[in-house]
């Protein structure tokens, strides 16, 4: 299987985990429980765990409650409560390529203030993807993201970025979502 064929499909895979792990995440629903409900829709979709393949890491997925920024450790079998913001990354394994996708929403009620948290980040990331285009450069994509966000009233971190997939789960370029 070539290269592109393989992302695609992977991709597609994933595409399917993150759908189904974001109607999963629910109120009273734990981290522990989307770990083993993404290893288990991996596996039943034909992929292989992404995540396991990074040495010391032995989980399929990171999830990051509220304040937590990115890669939690999913062992908590807190149940999430009503209003708590819950941030999923899992990634897919498939034919020797890694895929990686992230998701973020409000188990239960959000507030006013959550909505508009969230949109700044939808809005950014659909923007960046639309600097994605012949001619422009990577800093046209991290402009996109960071101006949306402060228009918003936020920032982003500037430890954090976005990565390409391939053999390996973080390639080039990365993509700094701050100028």
């Amino acid at each position: 299987m070539n290269k592109l064929h393989a992302m695609q499909e992977g991709g597609a895979i994933l595409g399917q985990v993150r759908r189904d792990l974001y109607a999963f995440t629910q109120v009273g629903v734990t981290p522990a429980a989307i770990e083993q409900e993404a290893r288990r829709l991996i596996k039943q979709l034909g992929g292989e765990l992404s995540f396991t393949k990074v040495p010391s890491y032995h989980w399929a997925t990171c999830v990051n409650l509220n304040a937590g920024i990115v890669h939690g450790i999913p062992t908590s079998t807190v149940p999430f409560r009503d209003g708590d913001l819950i941030t999923v990354d899992v990634g897919v394994y498939y034919h020797g390529f890694h895929t990686d996708a992230a998701f973020s929403k409000v188990v239960g009620n959000s507030t006013p203030e959550q909505r508009r948290f969230l949109q700044a980040g939808l809005e950014g990331l659909q923007l960046a993807i639309d600097a994605v285009k012949p001619g422009n450069y990577i800093g046209d994509i991290s402009l996109a993201m960071d101006s949306t966000v402060k228009k918003y009233g936020y920032s982003t971190t500037r430890e954090l970025t976005g990565h390409g997939v391939g053999r390996e789960l973080h390639e080039e370029p990365m993509i700094s979502n701050r100028v």
